[in-house]
């Protein structure tokens, strides 16, 4: 019988989240998307997390089992599971142990710490929780610069910022108790970056639920093409593509490619919608447009007419040069020469 429960309007807010936040995550996990499935485990830790805090809060973490703090490690999937889930897409999931080692590693502590408690052991095992939290941020932000996508990007950094936020509440938390300056108010630090990435989340998936679906490839739904598969396709495709530059020739097309790289123009056209999430033509246009932007930024070609650099990048007309110029850097090529030479 659990007794000394004290409840305060606090407790009852992050318990309100909390539940939210187990019912997206078996939402998610009814999605019949596999990268959705690691948001839904990603969201349901964050969730059993903001129960264990709030057990806390309300005086009855002595009375549970101790076995229940072990969830105190769960931070160290944190990281990890939104690395995968960017890295992965719908039919897709990417998974390597190495990702969850340093949650191996605390399950070894926590065993031994059970029957050898060690308080320079437990600090230091702080020190390392906060480290690794912050290496995820930087892995994380050099995979999304890396990954030359643009449909999904804004959403993936949307999930970075709010990955860092909890990160940095997480680290200003461990710094107040170390320093002394720890007080009640700040306490609640960490739940509420938690329940904030929760509600963020949560909005995300209910009313814009269009960025939290990865590609929906159904005209390769039947297709005995797997998803390494496609991600080795890919990688051979963006390297011929970095060797050559054959989208710099206007009448370059899929069949061509397939001649170059003989791979079927089947499977090439279904592993860039599958991993890019767009399709052939898009894909050879965001090429274009980043061998474009690099050019009106260069002072050898300040001479250069917009068209003739439009022609000289494998665009068929200005028009569409323009077009899709604005669609990823928000003007028009000539606004964004004179910008990087006022």
């Amino acid at each position: 019988m659990l007794s000394g429960i004290n409840f305060d309007i606090w407790s009852i807010i992050f318990l309100m989240a909390a539940s939210q936040g187990l019912f997206l995550s078996f939402t998610l996990f009814f999605s019949k998307s596999g990268a959705k499935s690691l948001l839904a485990l990603l969201t349901l830790l964050f969730s059993i997390c903001l129960i264990y805090y709030v057990a806390y809060w309300i005086n009855i973490l002595d009375q549970i089992p101790r076995l229940f703090d072990v969830i105190q490690g769960f931070t160290y999937l944190f990281g990890p599971l939104v690395y995968l889930y960017i890295k992965s897409n719908r039919t897709g999931v990417y998974i390597h142990w190495k990702h969850f080692l340093a949650f191996g590693v605390y399950l070894v502590y926590f065993v031994a710490q059970s029957y050898y408690p060690d308080k320079r052991i437990a600090g230091w095992q702080i020190l390392i929780q906060n480290s690794q939290l912050v290496v995820y941020v930087y892995l994380i932000y050099r995979l999304i610069q890396s990954d030359r996508t643009e449909r999904f990007k804004k959403w993936r950094l949307e999930l970075l910022i709010a990955y860092t936020g909890y990160v940095l509440s997480f680290i200003c938390y461990y710094i107040l108790v170390f320093t002394g300056f720890l007080k009640i108010e700040y306490d609640y630090m960490i739940s509420l970056a938690s329940s904030g990435f929760i509600y963020f989340v949560g909005y995300k998936g209910l009313v814009r639920s269009d960025t939290l679906k990865n590609y929906d490839n159904q005209p390769y739904r039947h297709s005995s093409l797997s998803g390494n598969a496609s991600y080795a396709i890919m990688k051979a495709i963006k390297e011929y593509f970095e060797a050559y530059h054959p989208y710099l020739k206007s009448d370059f097309k899929l069949t061509d490619l397939a001649k170059e790289t003989r791979f079927s123009a089947h499977h090439i056209s279904q592993s860039i919608n599958e991993v890019e999430g767009v399709s052939f033509s898009v894909f050879v246009n965001q090429y274009r447009f980043r061998a474009a932007r690099q050019k009106l930024c260069d002072d050898n070609s300040k001479q250069l007419r917009i068209i003739d650099i439009a022609y000289d990048c494998g665009f068929n007309n200005k028009t569409t040069f323009s077009t899709v110029f604005k669609r990823y850097e928000g003007i028009t090529p000539s606004e964004y020469r004179k910008l990087k030479f006022q």
